[in-house]
């Protein structure tokens, strides 16, 4: 990626946390475009910004360590090649080409990480285009399909919703924040028959997926999200993903179960079909996808 703005190194004395490390909370003013960084104190004295994906808390002001983690940055000058490796919260971990890695701010940054191609026993996967939009909204706006998403979803879907719902949320984030592959069958790629979502920031879940009704049942959607699980942990740098459904979505249950993931709880939530009550959260943790393939292999 291309450095569109000079940036400097912050702060000379960087956090280096392990995990187990405990560390102290405070309340400091983030921009809203860096929300989910938090100011913390090390046991050594020592204070900088650490992610929450880095740290479990255990009250307001204390946390545990849950993946190795450092905050050193980089300085960079306009117009430097830099390798894009992952993004967190408006920042980006990125490697210059003396060796030297650490964290930008993703707005100095030119250009996003090109989505890339799956290609599957039976399936075709590609990031979302505009153009897709028809295709993709003929499939998706079925009851049967929607009645399963959040309430946050309309029914019924007002027609050319997609276009706006990929020009608004999706592109402007995709390949940046968020990853969404749109799937074909093989051999007939002019058809959207599902998709896969993947982003960064879980709420609490980091993927969504939806599959068009007249190939439920042949096992697509556990052969599609295979590989977008193996590009998340092996180059986009997730440590663990959360998944959820609707308790009584049991083919939604089925792909999680199918792919290793362990069910943690029952929460309260909100679905299209008001007969929803709660979901099912999961986690896959990138050691527990390793041992799932040995296993299946």
């Amino acid at each position: 990626m291309k450095v569109i703005e000079k940036y400097e190194i912050c702060y000379p004395n960087p956090l280096n946390l392990n995990v187990g490390e405990k560390i102290q909370l405070f309340e400091k003013d983030v921009p809203e475009k860096w929300k989910g960084w938090n100011w913390c104190k090390d046991s050594t004295g020592n204070e900088g910004w650490i992610s929450e994906t880095y740290f479990k808390r255990e009250s307001d002001c204390k946390a545990e360590i849950i993946k190795k983690y450092t905050a050193q940055e980089i300085s960079v000058a306009e117009n430097d090649d830099v390798e894009f490796v992952y993004e967190d919260c408006g920042w980006a971990w990125c490697k210059k080409s003396n060796g030297s890695e650490g964290w930008l701010p993703i707005e100095i940054l030119d250009g996003k990480m090109e989505v890339p191609e799956f290609q599957t026993e039976r399936l075709f996967m590609r990031g979302v285009k505009l153009e897709d939009s028809e295709s993709y909204e003929k499939n998706f706006a079925n009851y049967e399909v929607i009645q399963h998403l959040s309430h946050h979803v309309p029914w019924p879907y007002p027609k050319g919703s997609v276009k706006s719902f990929l020009e608004e949320m999706i592109l402007p984030e995709q390949g940046i924040k968020r990853w969404l592959w749109v799937i074909f069958e093989k051999n007939n790629r002019d058809e959207v028959i599902g998709c896969v979502d993947l982003w960064r920031k879980g709420c609490p879940e980091n993927r969504g997926f939806w599959l068009a009704k007249q190939h439920w049942g042949k096992g697509y959607m556990t052969e599609a999200v295979n590989p977008v699980i193996e590009y998340a942990f092996t180059q986009l740098g997730f440590e663990k993903l959360i998944f959820a459904n609707a308790v009584g979505n049991d083919r939604s249950r089925r792909v999680k179960e199918k792919t290793g993931a362990k069910y943690i709880e029952n929460r309260p939530a909100k679905f299209v079909n008001p007969e929803y009550k709660e979901h099912e959260i999961w986690e896959l943790t990138k050691d527990n996808w390793e041992k799932f393939k040995d296993g299946n292999e």
